[in-house]
């Protein structure tokens, strides 16, 4: 497993790559920076970048989550 870290300038209309990119190179473990996604949609987004991934957030640092950190717990823990 790989680990990545990226900064996406916006992930809500690049999520197609996103979940393209961690699934073709076998990525166990990636950041994400500058994600401008709200709160209240984060859930729904990081689902459809790596559905099988756990998630933390910074939104009690910044209102758009400019921070995600994703982990396959089958690797990960």
């Amino acid at each position: 497993m790989d680990f990545c870290s990226y900064n996406t300038r916006g992930l809500n209309n690049k999520i197609s790559f996103y979940k393209d990119f961690i699934a073709l190179n076998k990525i166990g473990l990636v950041a994400l920076s500058e994600t401008h996604v709200k709160q209240e949609s984060a859930s729904f987004v990081c689902k459809l970048v790596a559905p099988r991934f756990s998630w933390v957030f910074n939104y009690e640092c910044h209102p758009d989550g400019r921070l995600w950190l994703g982990w396959d717990p089958n690797v990960w823990n």
